[in-house]
């Protein structure tokens, strides 16, 4: 609006100036022109010259008049364009003031005006600067937030697996705390008295629970020595080598190393093929015999300390003949590699529980 107004007021003005009519040309003479200012009136000079035209009949000093006229209003019409372009000069300045002045004031600005530009303009800025840094700040939030999931899920699967391992510690802690038991109510009912018929069912007790237990250690030597015991104090020599075998067999599909833990139980199963021959007819008996005299050589093989103790047992005493089965010839055995001692975890823990010395019987 105000651009409108400015424009509006230097257009009238130039309208007003433009109203000033432009000089005229006249012709007194033929062949001659002269130019007339805009003034209504004719110059002294020029109706002089007419009326000497008029009263003189001489052609010659009639052109010679005119042109002095001539000259003169061409001397007054110079001056008259030049005060002209002075008043064009004058005018065209005062326009161009006037319009710088309506032109500052259209555009002036007081003060209240100036300070809410600016802090608009402020506000602006600070607005920008604020919305990066919102965003900014939503962005690294966001990235916190994924930080924050990813470290809750894994303190969740942490503490998911804690529970799990604590279960099965548990778990265990009380499955070993239940082989503690059985263990030893075991060799408390081999300790008393095999004739009292409430030792006898504790007994039957046992063997249902080492071959319970059998299922989770099928190859642990303890659980298959005390159950060959067990079913030799019921005169089961059958089912106490039949135990000593599964026994051996888990070890050997586990493929664990020949130790002393298969000598007993080799030294055992001897011993209990033995005791089963002097029951059975000659022809079996002999079949038992040499198998109880393979198992005794493989166990002093693997442990030469067996050696002494299979001279002494009783078990062993109707396995010796005079042919091949002479028991000086038990020393004579060759030691292709000496034993190993047994480091496996349940070996260790029967030790502990139960001392270092060997069940043979």
């Amino acid at each position: 609006m105000r651009e409108l107004i400015v424009v509006y007021f230097l257009l009238s003005l130039c309208m007003a100036w433009g109203q000033t009519p432009p000089p005229q040309v006249v012709t007194d003479a033929p062949g001659v022109r002269a130019l007339q200012p805009t003034a209504a009136k004719e110059s002294t000079a020029t109706s002089d010259v007419r009326r000497a035209a008029e009263s003189e009949t001489d052609p010659n000093t009639t052109i010679l008049k005119y042109q002095a006229a001539l000259r003169e209003e061409s001397k007054d019409y110079r001056a008259f364009l030049k005060d002209s372009l002075d008043q064009l000069k004058w005018v065209t300045g005062g326009v161009i003031v006037l319009g710088g002045v309506i032109f500052g004031l259209l555009n002036w600005k007081n003060s209240k005006e100036i300070r809410d530009q600016v802090n608009a303009r402020f506000g602006d800025q600070v607005d920008k600067i604020v919305a990066d840094k919102i965003t900014k700040f939503d962005g690294d939030l966001n990235s916190y937030r994924v930080k924050l999931e990813d470290a809750f899920r894994q303190l969740t699967e942490l503490k998911t697996a804690k529970e799990e391992i604590t279960g099965q510690l548990a778990g265990l802690t009380e499955r070993c705390a239940d082989m503690a038991y059985i263990l030893a109510y075991s060799f408390s009912a081999l300790e008393n008295d095999p004739n009292d018929p409430g030792w006898q069912n504790a007994r039957r007790d046992c063997i249902v629970q080492l071959n319970e237990l059998r299922c989770d250690l099928p190859h642990w030597r303890r659980v298959g020595i005390l159950l060959g015991r067990l079913h030799k104090s019921f005169d089961d020599h059958e089912s106490a080598v039949k135990v000593l075998t599964e026994v051996i067999d888990a070890r050997n599909q586990r493929r664990l190393p020949p130790d002393e833990d298969h000598a007993a139980l080799l030294f055992n199963r001897a011993c209990y093929r033995n005791m089963q021959a002097d029951i059975v007819d000659k022809a079996q008996s002999d079949k038992l015999k040499k198998e109880a005299w393979e198992d005794l050589k493989h166990a002093i093989l693997l442990n030469p300390n067996d050696l002494q103790e299979a001279s002494d047992d009783s078990d062993l005493e109707t396995l010796w003949n005079e042919n091949e089965r002479r028991k000086d010839n038990l020393g004579k055995i060759n030691k292709p590699f000496a034993p190993r001692a047994s480091t496996g975890f349940l070996s260790r823990l029967s030790r502990l529980l139960f001392g270092a010395e060997k069940t043979q019987k």
